[in-house]
């Protein structure tokens, strides 16, 4: 149990940085950590919240964010981290399957939420709007008699990992502690964390990737994360250094943009040695070493089962390999019959625990979801990837309905679910299209009423207001019939390889969509028709 790891580090060490959070200039030690996580659990036990309880969390990368969440589990409660980019349907999706006791937030996320709310079938669950930074030591905060620990065992709920749909909308994976445990102590492990180290990350915490390979592994090993607002090209570097970072984790589109900026003084002055960045192709690898003398170590992992292979942190696997097998772990690549395949030969990536309580129970409230995942007792990943003789395993594509951007990964059918509510389109499906670097976006076909008028801006406008902005489509097609099979599926096999030839692409037409909003700079050409 995580918690109990920060009281036993927080006893042997107790002056110990545990995390620093860059913006707020906050640092907490292991001792004052463990202050702020009880004061955090007083509260929430005096606003209901009980053993088993699941409590939202919708925060920024924050102390507030930390202290909610071992808070909770200090409890005995399952924490539920929410994407701050949901919005619309999404976001009231995950609000109402998650069957949330208490939400956690702040003011910058209100609104969001209450428009949400009228999606909601029930009534929204009772809010905590904290911050910018709140003292949960305060009188104000937490009267009352302070909690003890509520000990829990590998296989009680720990938390609700909101993933990408398929076929359907985002489906909750049920993290019990084992899990949480096996992804901290398998990360720290392979990285070769000791309390000296300081890891770095400027990811969002309500990831798997920030949370589960950054906050937990450090807090287990007993080492020191320092937490950045966001990540930025231009002062990455300086952040880094004055850090005194010794490891951090990144995102293949982050160090592609690394690579291709201008030479920085200080991208090679820092403390650096290896870095947890997944995908890594080969020329990424030799960019990372070479020009900022960083090891990288690549690991395949899902946040719906667990961290499955790992590369060497000595630099001894393969350029371009995602490593091998963990023990743990049972790994193999099959064809479509689960029949394992010959090294070389490219399939589908399955893999099932060799210990008890080391993976999700499955999704919550889809049972139909848990059992088509786990066929012939194996979980299927929706990958396609190789093995070669040496036992090294190498990604090739996802064979499954969702789309891969940024780092984030989207579901086709919430974003073709708001996109047909816009009047005049009779048909939609959206799809992943690669483009240079490896990466992809996301491009809609659309069969729309010829007698009704079409503005593309129009429709990303309101596809924007109900979807996180990185789902907004980038390119957009109209076609006269979109490609069916005889049982009347879309065959987007298809429609990816049409490419997007034709297509009205919103970057060639100014129109740009972030965080920060929905920007129009010139105007837009009109769509193919």
């Amino acid at each position: 149990m995580l918690v109990r790891r920060l009281m036993e580090w927080a006893d042997a060490q107790p002056d110990r940085p545990w995390i620093e959070f860059e913006q707020q200039r906050v640092v907490w030690t292991y001792g004052a950590g463990v202050d702020q996580v009880r004061a955090w659990a007083t509260r929430l036990n005096q606003l209901g919240v009980r053993p088993g309880d699941r409590v939202g969390l919708l925060l920024d990368n924050s102390p507030e964010f930390v202290g909610a969440l071992f808070g909770s589990s200090m409890l005995g409660a399952a924490i539920v981290p929410i994407n701050t980019a949901l919005r619309g349907v999404s976001l009231s999706h995950v609000i109402g399957d998650a069957d949330l006791a208490l939400l956690v937030t702040q003011s910058d996320y209100e609104r969001a939420i209450q428009e949400a709310s009228r999606g909601l079938a029930g009534e929204l669950p009772r809010l905590l709007t904290v911050g910018p930074i709140t003292d949960p030591s305060s009188s104000d905060f937490s009267r009352g008699q302070p909690v003890d620990l509520v000990d829990r065992e590998g296989r009680h709920p720990f938390a609700v990992m909101y993933t990408s749909g398929t076929t359907g909308p985002s489906k909750g994976s049920l993290w019990n502690h084992g899990t949480a445990m096996n992804w901290a102590e398998t990360t720290a492990r392979h990285m070769r964390y000791v309390s000296d180290d300081v890891v770095y990350t400027c990811l969002p915490l309500f990831h798997a990737n920030a949370m589960a390979t950054a906050l937990f592994p450090v807090t287990v090993a007993g080492a020191k994360l320092h937490v950045a607002e966001k990540f930025s090209v231009s002062g990455y570097w300086s952040s880094v250094t004055a850090a005194g970072a010794t490891s951090t984790n990144l995102l293949g589109v982050m160090a592609e943009r690394l690579l291709s900026a201008a030479e920085h003084p200080q991208e090679r002055s820092h403390q650096l040695t290896r870095v947890l960045i997944s995908p890594c192709p080969a020329d990424i690898y030799h960019g990372l070493k070479d020009r900022f003398g960083v090891q990288p170590v690549e690991a395949y992992g899902l946040s719906d089962f667990g961290m499955l292979t790992w590369s060497d942190v000595d630099g001894n696997s393969p350029p371009g390999s995602c490593g091998r097998s963990v023990p743990d772990f049972e790994v193999k690549i099959v064809d479509p019959d689960d029949n394992e395949v010959e090294p070389g030969v490219t399939g589908e990536c399955i893999a099932r625990p060799r210990l008890p309580w080391i993976t999700p129970d499955g999704y919550h409230n889809n049972p139909t979801a848990t059992i088509a995942s786990r066929t012939n007792l194996w979980f299927h990943t929706g990958d396609r990837m190789y093995r070669d003789v040496h036992g090294y395993f190498y990604f090739v594509e996802r064979t499954t309905d969702s789309i891969r951007r940024r780092g984030e990964n989207i579901s086709a059918h919430e974003v073709e679910v708001v996109g047909i509510r816009f009047e005049g389109i009779r048909q939609i499906a959206a799809y992943a299209v690669d483009i240079e670097g490896g990466e992809q976006e996301v491009a809609i076909a659309v069969v729309i009423d010829p007698e009704a008028p079409f503005d593309p801006v129009a429709l990303l406008r309101h596809m924007w207001q109900e979807l996180p902005f990185y789902a907004v489509p980038r390119f957009v097609r109209v076609v006269d019939e979109l490609p069916q099979s005889q049982t009347q599926k879309v065959l987007k096999y298809q429609l990816r390889a049409d490419g997007v030839e034709g297509a009205w692409d919103r970057d060639c037409a100014g129109l740009r969509i972030d965080r920060s909003g929905f920007f129009l700079s010139m105007s837009a050409p009109e769509v193919d028709r």
